[in-house]
This record gives structure tokens, sequence and C-alpha cells, in this order.
């Protein structure tokens, strides 16, 4: 059993100040069905981390306490959309350079995730 974790695109490229939005892709890539448990609305979040690895931010959002279940066949994938904002208050300021972007899922249990990373950047203003 398995399930690969990624973010969709690479690189992904902002302004210094500037948001984005990425989809985070969760696929079963193994041959059994996997069932999750998630304790919110939220299933994915991310993190970015400094080229020493690091973690520098990570992506908050309001989640709904909800119990869900979902179950992943194999090949099958759940998808979702997570924004962060570089310049909102209270959020780390990234300066210009290179990032990683790693997707986090928010599940209670799952059985081994490949986790893959996406290159950020960030621009100068």
């Amino acid at each position: 059993m398995g399930l690969e974790l990624q973010v969709v695109g690479d690189p992904i490229v902002v302004s210094a100040g500037g948001s984005f939005e990425v989809v985070v892709r969760l696929r079963n890539v193994g041959s059994a069905p996997v069932t999750l448990m998630f304790p919110s609305s939220c299933s994915f979040s991310i993190a970015i981390s400094a080229a020493d690895g690091r973690e520098l931010a990570r992506s908050e959002a309001i989640c709904l306490t909800v119990i869900r279940e979902p179950t992943l066949g194999p090949g099958e994938v759940l998808e979702d959309s997570v924004a962060y904002t570089l310049g909102e208050p209270g959020a780390v300021r990234l300066a210009p350079g290179v990032y990683r972007l790693t997707p986090v899922l928010l599940a209670t249990s799952s059985p081994s995730v490949a986790v893959r990373s996406a290159r950020l950047e960030v621009r100068g203003e």
C-alpha cells in the first residue's frame, strides 16, 4: 500500500509580499483501497522551507470540525487547493530567492506516503 503526495506545478513563482494558490494531489499508487481519517474539512497544508531544510512557514486555513473518512481506490486521487499570502500580517517575510514548497497531509492516520516537494521562487516586488 502507498500514497503519493505532491504539489501540482513546479516551479511556483510569486512576487515577494504576494500570494499564491497551489493544487495538492494525493494519489493511491498501491494495489488496494486506502481509507484516510481527517479530523476537519481541510485535507492538506503546505510548508515553506529554506534550502537547508528549516521550515520557515506553514499555511493555515479555517477548517470546519468534521470527521471525514474518504476511501481512495487504486489509482484514485484526492485534490484540493491551498492558498498562502507572503505579505499578510503575521506571515514570515521571505526575501527573494528559492525555497521548497512541501505538501502536508492532514489525515490522522495513513499508510506510507511518498512526498514530492516543489520549487518556490520568490521574486523581488
